[in-house]
């Protein structure tokens, strides 16, 4: 099913795509990748530029594995905690589908019960209670960078694209402004604190994603 998730924003914390005259940083995949790992500005920007003085100092050569330096912002930043990264991204996802299947607008709680449901049900990771804990904590922590954790959800390929190749950055970029922007208009709760780390304007969104409906056993689970 093609889903459209366009709709207005309101503008909070931008992530640092462009310099002061308007062109594009250098290595905009790996601001993405620090992006993915914390949802704070200071940080972010600093694993973007020891990802860039890296690069400098020790170049990969094909072939040849990476400098000890390297192989810890790869395991920390690229590779580290992706199972609560990915619950926090899938609970987007299922917020998307509920709004989908519904017509109406979803719910976080709604959202957590189907993550925590699909993976006691599919991948066998805990009881339901235990796994809707981990969902909880994982969304919590890493909610205000939950549209980029679910367009990295969404295709968990293009990750590694995203790293050498800038158009696949923005492809990803893209596809989270849509996730974020569906976030702002649909997901309207008094208790939801969502304040995003903004992709910026100059970014072409994308609003048509490919998600599976929702079954009957699923909508019970959500409460509907």
């Amino acid at each position: 099913m093609n889903v459209r998730i366009s709709w207005g924003i309101t503008v909070n914390n931008y992530l640092r795509l462009f310099d002061s005259g308007g062109n594009l940083i250098d290595r905009p995949g790996y601001m993405v990748i620090a992006a993915l790992s914390s949802p704070d500005l200071i940080s972010i920007e600093h694993t973007y530029r020891s990802m860039l003085s890296e690069d400098e100092l020790n170049p990969l050569m094909d072939g040849l594995p990476l400098s000890a330096f390297g192989s810890t912002l790869d395991k920390k930043f690229i590779r580290g905690r992706v199972r609560e990264r990915s619950l926090a991204g899938q609970v987007v996802i299922e917020l998307v589908r509920l709004a989908a299947s519904t017509g109406k607008s979803p719910t976080v709680n709604a959202a957590r019960r189907l993550v925590s449901y699909n993976h006691s049900k599919h991948f066998r990771l805990g009881n339901p209670t235990s796994s809707l804990r981990s969902v909880e904590k994982a969304f919590r922590e890493f909610r205000n960078t939950a549209h980029f954790q679910a367009t990295a959800a969404l295709d968990p390929f293009l990750i590694e694209k995203v790293i050498c190749d800038d158009a696949e950055a923005i492809k990803f970029l893209g596809m989270a402004r849509g996730f974020e922007e569906f976030v702002d208009a649909e997901v309207t709760s008094d208790s939801f604190k969502w304040s995003p780390l903004r992709v910026p304007k100059q970014i072409p969104p994308v609003y048509s994603i490919k998600i599976k409906s929702l079954s009957d056993e699923e909508l019970a689970v959500a409460g509907l």
